[in-house]
């Protein structure tokens, strides 16, 4: 697998739920710094608290 630690990731479209919030989980864990965006703004800090979370 490559390492996507430190590596910039840009995810639009579908972050707030379903894969794209399951991706974009997996890929914070995996320490990639994510530009993501969604078009509910609760689905989004919800998953931006997660993100910031993971990443201490």
């Amino acid at each position: 697998m490559v390492n996507i630690a430190e590596k910039v990731i840009f995810i639009m479209g579908g972050t707030s739920s379903g894969i794209g919030e399951e991706t974009t989980k997996k890929l914070a864990q995996e320490r990639a710094k994510l530009i993501i965006v969604a078009r509910c703004e609760d689905c989004l800090k919800n998953l931006f608290l997660f993100v910031v979370n993971t990443k201490r």
